[in-house]
C-alpha cells in the first residue's frame, strides 16, 4: 500500500531534519513511501534526494499545501493522500493496520489516528452546530463525520474523495480549515475509521508561548473564524467559542488585548 500514497509534510521556519514526522517517516520511505515537503518558510532549504520538495515563496498555510500535495498525487497516480504537520509524531503501524483493513475487503474513504496532546485525546473531537468538543476517548472503527471530526494531521484519505469534496479552502490557510473541509466531506461521505494507532502532537491551545506570540496566533485564530461563521448555520455558537479563548488568554496573559480583537470581530455576513 506504501506505494499507493504520497504523505504532505507542512514546514515552517524549520530544517528538514527538524521534523518529527519526517524523522517517524523515514523507515516508510525506504519501503516505498512518497513523501513532499511543503516549506512555507521564508527561505528555500536543501532536501534529502528521497524527497519531494517544494518552497512557497509566500505562506500557503496548510490549505495551500494539501491542495498542492493534492495535485502531485494525481500526477503519480497515487491513490492515498496523507496529510501531517511537521511535529506530529507518526506510528509508522498506521498504514500497516489500513493495509489490513483494505485487505478484509472494505474502505472508509478516510482513515485516522488517535491524536494525542499532552496524553489527552486531542483528535477525534466532537462538534455539534458549529461548536467543537474534546472528548475523553474513541473507540476504533467507524464514526460518523456528520459529529466526529478529526484535525487535519493524520487524515489518510483517497485522493479522489479529496477532489470530490473540493478540497481545502484557502480562505482559511490553518484555523478552521480542518472543520470546514469536514463540513463539505460529510456531504459525499458519511463515515471515517479511526485506527487503534496513536499519534502525538502539541497542539497550541494546550502551550503558553511568550505574549507577542499569542497575540499573533489568537489575531489570526479570531481571523479564520470570522471567515468560517459565514459559511456555518450557527454562527452564534462559533462566536461563543472565540469568546471563550479569549477570556481564558486575557486571564493567561493579563491583557486586554485578546477581548479588543474579540470585539472588533465579526461573526456575521
Amino acid at each position: 500500500m506504501l506505494s499507493e500514497i504520497i504523505a504532505v509534510i507542512v514546514i515552517y521556519q524549520k530544517p528538514i531534519d527538524d521534523s518529527k514526522a519526517y524523522q517517524a517517516l523515514k523507515p516508510l520511505i525506504t519501503q516505498g513511501l512518497s513523501v513532499l515537503i511543503f516549506d512555507n518558510s521564508t527561505a528555500d532549504q536543501a532536501a534529502p534526494p528521497e524527497l519531494i520538495y517544494h518552497h512557497s515563496h509566500h505562506n500557503e498555510g496548510v490549505s495551500g499545501a494539501y491542495n498542492f500535495a493534492a495535485q502531485k498525487a494525481i500526477q503519480s497516480g497515487k491513490t492515498w493522500l496523507w496529510l501531517l504537520d511537521d511535529d506530529t509524531l507518526v506510528d509508522p503501524d498506521f498504514v500497516k493496520e489500513v493495509s489490513t483493513h483494505l485487505q478484509a475487503g472494505t474502505s472508509a474513504g478516510l482513515y485516522v489516528p488517535r491524536i494525542l496532546s499532552k496524553g489527552k485525546l486531542l483528535s477525534p473531537f466532537r462538534i455539534h452546530q458549529s461548536l467543537s468538543k474534546r472528548m475523553e476517548s474513541i473507540k476504533t472503527g467507524l464514526h460518523p463525520i456528520e459529529y466526529i471530526r478529526p484535525i487535519n494531521s493524520g487524515m489518510l484519505i483517497q485522493t479522489d474523495l479529496f477532489q470530490q469534496a473540493g478540497g481545502y479552502s484557502t480562505s482559511l490557510p490553518l484555523d478552521f480549515s480542518d472543520i470546514e473541509f469536514t463540513d463539505r466531506l460529510k456531504d459525499i461521505q458519511e463515515t471515517m475509521y479511526v485506527t487503534k494507532a496513536f499519534f502525538e502532537q502539541n497542539f497550541s491551545g494546550d502551550e503558553r508561548p511568550p505574549l507577542a506570540k499569542a497575540k499573533q496566533r489568537f489575531a489570526m485564530y479570531a481571523r479564520s473564524a470570522s471567515v468560517y461563521a459565514k459559511t456555518v448555520a450557527h454562527p452564534y455558537h462559533l462566536r461563543k467559542q472565540v469568546l471563550k479563548r479569549a477570556l481564558r488568554l486575557s486571564l493567561q496573559y493579563f491583557s486586554p488585548y485578546f477581548m479588543a480583537v474579540f470585539l472588533k470581530t465579526s461573526f456575521t455576513e
